[in-house]
């Protein structure tokens, strides 16, 4: 079998020097966008992460009014404010405001 491929190869040498071309090229260009896609990737991410802030410099709410999944994670929801309803009065507006840093 392997003797019948390779006497093919050498009878049509010009088209198999154009696949063997057009798998190398096929190669090349995959490596090379995968790369630029890494690259892109990383960029994005890095802008991301330096542009990024959050909703709120400090967050108070009410006593009591973390659920079990944010006790356990030590995180808030992103839609905290549909559920809590209050706040903190303007004193302790000022108060917090008067905290150095």
């Amino acid at each position: 079998m392997w003797s019948l491929v390779f006497h093919q190869a050498m009878r049509r040498r010009a088209r198999t020097g154009a696949v063997i071309l057009a798998i190398l090229v096929a190669s090349v260009s995959f490596a090379l966008l995968t790369s630029a896609v890494a690259t892109s990737r990383l960029a994005v991410e890095g802008t991301v992460d330096q542009n990024f802030r959050g909703a709120y410099d400090i967050l108070v709410r009410p006593v009591g009014s973390a659920n079990s999944i944010e006790r356990s994670q030590n995180l808030v929801q992103q839609n905290y404010l549909a559920n809590v309803y209050g706040g903190i009065t303007t004193d302790q507006l000022r108060t917090i405001q008067k905290i150095q840093g």
